[in-house]
């Protein structure tokens, strides 16, 4: 039985080829797939793994989150999108986790990883956790 998540990330793919005038080899050809894959992907069949979706978003001009809900983080009633190019982070504030994220988009790969063993460092300390550690 298919799933919601394959019948709409095939649904997805399907309206996104066709808004993009491809047709199924044409972009199984862009992917180096048969088109039977596209098909089996549009029809719910099959779920494409996650990398997939990433050169299918590619080869639509479109962000993977828009084609597969895998690749959309649910913060509550707020969201966060990647950019295609995965230079920058959208975030919708209002959430504590909105906010920590986008501190980290600010940052560069040192102060990133700085902030994560300090966070690491945190979540060690009872005073900080949701719940103590038996």
């Amino acid at each position: 039985m298919k799933s919601d998540t394959e019948n709409k990330t095939g649904s997805n793919i399907r309206s996104h080829r066709i808004q993009q005038g491809l047709t199924l080899k044409e972009l199984a050809d862009k992917l180096g797939v048969k088109y039977q894959t596209i098909q089996a992907w549009e029809r719910g069949d099959r779920l494409p793994k996650a990398e997939n979706v990433i050169k299918i978003a590619n080869a639509l001009s479109t962000n993977p989150a828009e084609l597969d809900d895998r690749f959309v983080i649910d913060l509550g009633s707020d969201y966060i999108h990647r950019s295609r190019d995965g230079s920058s982070i959208t975030v919708s504030t209002g959430t504590l986790e909105a906010e920590a994220l986008t501190l980290l988009n600010v940052m560069n790969t040192t102060g990133s990883k700085e902030w994560i063993k300090r966070g690491e460092e945190m979540a060690e300390l009872d005073k900080y956790r949701k719940r103590k550690k038996s």
